[in-house]
């Protein structure tokens, strides 16, 4: 072995010695899953949650005011579409301010952040959802599980426009999605408002589509995550 190829031997040596003590270092340095959390609840704007918080006092204030009128508690649930659209900015943050390539280069993927985000989303939102019902059942005289279905469903629908809109690649924008919310606000309107459609459906249907909106909720969330490595143009950034 000729002197040029015993110096190349060792820089060979010394990068992959270099490479193991790096990842080695990562290790170490890992987050555990709620450490990780925490640190991305520390990017998300606590406004918007404020702003959510509004909203059911607002519906809350409605119910109350009306008291047990079924029309009331069935035209107010229009609200609720507004409460998931309030993630929209949040959710489409990377995109608005092109920090994709960014948290794709991070120790982190795209897709572990998506997924901790909607962690949060949902963890949040179902704390200031059950406070609502619990209090909502407490103080105004509504049948709670119809209640409940009224919310919920064009709650999930309004988040599956949101997170589908997310992944997909034809309208990728805040804008469409909030779109397809106000014309799915519209739509869920006019069905609540129409006394003899709403009477003709019955219980059992209500329940089977409330399940079916999160069987979607859940199809879509992880079609989100396993598109997350795709930026908008749908040009992959790693491998």
């Amino acid at each position: 072995m000729t002197e040029q190829e015993r110096k190349e031997a060792r820089i060979r040596k010394t990068i992959e010695l270099s490479k193991r003590a790096y990842y080695e270092g990562l290790e170490e340095r890992e987050s555990t899953w709620t450490e990780f959390l925490i640190r991305q609840l520390r990017f998300i704007r606590k406004r918007w949650w404020c702003l959510q918080l509004l909203i059911l006092a607002v519906f809350w204030k409605i119910l109350y005011i009306s008291g047990s009128n079924p029309e009331a508690c069935r035209e107010v649930s229009v609200l609720m579409p507004l409460f998931g659209m309030v993630l929209v900015p949040e959710l489409w943050k990377d995109v608005r301010y092109n920090v994709m390539e960014v948290e794709n280069a991070a120790c982190f993927t795209l897709r572990q952040i998506y997924a901790a985000r909607m962690t949060i989303f949902g963890l949040a939102d179902l704390l200031l959802l059950t406070v609502f019902f619990a209090v909502t059942g407490i103080t105004v005289q509504v049948v709670l599980a119809d209640f409940i279905v009224q919310c919920l469903i064009p709650l999930n629908v309004t988040l599956c426009i949101c997170l589908g809109t997310l992944c997909g690649h034809r309208f990728h924008t805040e804008y469409t999605a909030v779109g397809f919310c106000i014309i799915w606000s519209f739509v869920w309107y006019q069905i609540t408002g129409n006394e003899q459609l709403y009477q003709e459906i019955s219980e059992t249907v209500w329940a089977g589509l409330l399940l079916l909106t999160f069987a979607g909720l859940l199809f879509i969330g992880k079609r989100l995550l396993q598109t997350s490595r795709e930026i908008v143009e749908g040009q992959s950034v790693w491998n």
